[in-house]
């Protein structure tokens, strides 16, 4: 593109204009690298009376797009430059076309406003992200059904600014077009979309228009009420429940109830008005047979194990099994605050807890012995045992040369990490070394030993 024009068009320069013959339209016809040409340029510089100009001159100009397909609109509304977007939808206007299906004589309007770019972005789209009121106002007004309109990202423009918390925008859009779509990316939806902006107010007009949202999920399920529980608010799970009470049964990809979610993330306020409205849905499990208190304590929130603990219609929840025959208390054993509290609640059935098929690595506990619970640990025996033994062999091992030192060097750190046994008394254990094994046997047993397979220490044996 000509300097001079390039700078005409980013200041505006009129004067440069009447100096130009109306011979010269091809000379206004220039582009740069991208493609842009003069309407794109003054567009972007908000160039009101340059862009009138210039579109007069050369009526075709307008809809020519850039590499990227934005048309001059495109770029208008972007800078949220009302005055530059209505003089394109009325210029578009005065162009008349004939419609090859219908046979009737059109104008270019609805033509302009629904080209899009390689995002398949909308001039609503973009006026939309951009939040510029005005400018979404003036599309609307000339094409209500331009909300329609989805583009590559899965994104509505109903979609777009909830999402962005332009309620103002939201508002507009849904109140000219009540069916308008309201997807997102990944199945979200508006409602979703509100629920993450805190649009309080907007969520009443949105479940007025579209009453059914509310049950929608998207790719992982989850419906707006998941979410809800996920963040902890709780006057929303009030107003979603007070709305529709069957979303509370609704289960995601994993068979989890909002509920779930909510003991999982340690939100109470937002159990407690689940289970205000809706009783039973503490009945609900998930794919695995687990309750809602099975997710407390894989969650490791003590608060709502306490909860569910105190509350008359949950305490059953003590007893109930997943489908491998774990009870929460089976699972609690590996929490030491979800296990006192477990051990000291009278509710457990029996003597003895059920038999179980279970995958875990623990027995089932039995009640009479829940004292002793540590002694249990097969884990920690184990690794007891196990640095008993590498002990005793260090114990047998001659110091005489460099690489034998660093043995025992390392198996005092790795013993002394474990807290089984003091530093003090594998110090006893060296003064008394008789030459029973060699340092290669050592060393080999070491490095084969499960419990020390992290080692990053090398010897040279």
């Amino acid at each position: 593109m000509d300097p001079k024009l390039h700078n005409a068009a980013m200041t505006g320069d009129l004067n440069f204009l009447q100096s130009l013959t109306e011979n010269n339209s091809n000379f206004l016809c220039q582009v740069t690298p991208k493609k842009n040409t003069v309407l794109h340029i003054a567009a972007e510089f908000k160039q009101s009376e340059f862009v009138k100009v210039v579109t007069h001159r050369c009526p075709l100009l307008y809809h020519q797009v850039n590499s990227h397909d934005d048309t001059p609109l495109h770029v208008a509304v972007r800078v949220g430059c009302y005055d530059i977007v209505h003089v394109f939808i009325s210029h578009a206007e005065t162009l008349l076309q004939v419609d090859v299906e219908s046979g009737q004589v059109e104008s270019h309007k609805k033509k302009l406003l629904r080209m899009v770019n390689v995002d398949k972005d909308t001039a609503l789209h973009c006026a939309t992200r951009n939040g510029h009121f005005q400018s979404v106002k003036l599309l609307i007004e000339a094409d209500p059904e331009l909300s329609n309109l989805i583009n590559n990202a899965d994104e509505s423009p109903l979609y777009l600014a909830t999402s962005k918390g332009l309620t103002n925008i939201a508002k507009l859009i849904l109140n000219a077009s009540p069916s308008s779509p309201h997807i997102g990316p990944n199945g979200i939806t508006a409602l979703h979309a509100a629920v993450y902006s805190k649009s309080y107010n907007f969520m009443e007009i949105l479940l007025e228009k579209k009453p059914n949202i509310i049950r929608e999920r998207d790719n992982l399920g989850w419906t707006s009420l998941h979410y809800a529980a996920y963040w902890g608010y709780a006057g929303l799970v009030r107003q979603f429940l007070n709305h529709d009470s069957f979303v509370a049964y609704i289960l995601d990809n994993n068979g989890e109830s909002a509920l779930h979610i909510a003991a999982h993330y340690g939100n109470i306020n937002a159990i407690e008005e689940m289970i205000k409205c809706c009783p039973d849905v503490c009945d609900l499990t998930n794919h695995k047979g687990q309750t809602a208190l099975h997710l407390a304590i894989l969650g490791g929130r003590e608060n709502v194990v306490k909860y569910i603990l105190k509350t008359a219609g949950l305490k059953g929840l003590i007893n109930e099994p997943d489908k491998d025959g774990n009870t929460p208390l089976h699972w609690g054993f590996r929490a030491t605050k979800v296990r006192y509290l477990l051990k000291n609640y009278d509710g457990i059935q029996g003597e003895r807890l059920r038999i179980n098929k279970s995958k875990l690595k623990q027995p089932p506990i039995l009640e009479a012995s829940l004292d002793n619970a540590d002694k249990l640990d097969f884990g920690k025996r184990n690794a007891l045992e196990t640095n008993l033994l590498v002990a005793m062999l260090v114990a047998t091992v001659p110091l005489q040369q460099p690489s034998q030192c660093l043995v025992a060097i390392k198996v005092i750190e790795l013993t002394r990490d474990s807290q089984i046994l003091p530093e003090n008394q594998l110090s006893r254990h060296l003064s008394f070394l008789t030459p029973l094994h060699s340092s290669f046997q050592l060393c080999r047993f070491i490095f084969n030993c499960p419990s020390l397979e992290n080692t990053s220490t090398k010897f040279d044996t």
